[in-house]
């Protein structure tokens, strides 16, 4: 200010008022940097060079750990559980100046079935402090799963105790951040929260509302399940990440399917049900 022959002590609302108004029209530099933040961030999305290449898969990696449902910067709010670098300033610059910008929702942490729930959807709903989330946060992405059905049995009827204890991640198809393993202290919030959400008994696994039908058999999503059912219910299949191990079954009751001993492989099926062989006998349970 004194450089510009203004008094430190002029009033900034006087500062970064208009000219025609009789301000001195100087720019917050916040408001300059964000703006170049948000051109930037349109022309890389636009680009195909290999530098807009790379600003997809970081955006990409920014998504997985934010885990919402849907874009943040479609819809711009605080979110204090993410570590502060470029994509988290440009985020508080758009809700600060209550605007959006129009990018693909990520389809993987939608909800998959009936009853199913975003988990940090459910966290930010309970007004945490940002420490509780952030905690919780680093469990889920250790887990590496984004609703109550990545973390859920076949049958939705309860969670899955590796899970719960957050003691090792389900297979997934993305490539997540490598997230090592939360502390104890992190575990102990996370059990905590996932109990008062999701569970009837927090000594027990069962869900409150167990989960429903599957809203999409094409693919298993991102978690991969390591059996899957065909949607005519005649054969199961033995997941893997080139082939695929084809088997008869034949239904015994509902719910369940017995395997048969002949074997074939296959590509991977596209439209499947998620399954869990049963360890007393040759049984696939599915929902």
């Amino acid at each position: 200010m004194n450089a510009g022959r203004y008094a430190a002590a002029l009033p900034r609302a006087v500062v970064y008022a208009p000219k025609v108004i009789g301000g001195v029209g100087l720019i917050h530099l916040y408001f300059i940097q964000g703006t170049l933040h948000v051109k930037l961030f349109v022309g890389l999305m636009r680009t195909k060079s290999t530098l807009g290449v790379l600003f997809r898969i970081d955006l990409d990696y920014f998504r997985l750990h934010v885990g919402l449902p849907y874009c943040p910067f479609s819809k711009p709010q605080c979110i204090g559980y993410i570590p502060h670098d470029w994509f988290a300033s440009t985020l508080q610059f758009l809700y600060d100046t209550q605007t959006s910008l129009s990018t693909e929702a990520p389809m993987y942490a939608k909800a998959k079935r009936e009853h199913d729930a975003n988990i940090m959807s459910d966290l930010l709903e309970l007004n945490l402090p940002d420490k509780t989330i952030a905690a919780c946060n680093r469990c889920r992405m250790f887990l590496q799963i984004f609703t109550v059905s990545n973390m859920c049995t076949a049958s939705g009827e309860s969670i899955a105790m590796q899970a719960i204890d957050c003691t090792r991640p389900f297979p997934s198809m993305l490539q997540w951040p490598n997230q090592e393993q939360p502390s104890p202290a992190d575990r102990r919030q996370w059990k905590t929260q996932i109990a008062r959400l999701y569970l009837r008994n927090p000594r027990r696994n069962k869900l409150s509302h167990p989960l429903g039908q599957w809203y999409c058999t094409k693919g298993l999503h991102h978690r991969r399940w390591d059996y899957a059912i065909s949607t005519d219910l005649r054969y199961v299949y033995q997941t893997g990440p080139a082939l695929w191990i084809c088997q008869p079954v034949t239904m015994t009751r509902e719910k369940y399917a017995l395997i048969g001993p002949e074997k074939t492989y296959c590509k991977p099926v596209q439209h499947t049900i998620p399954a869990e062989r049963q360890a007393q006998n040759d049984e696939v349970m599915f929902f």
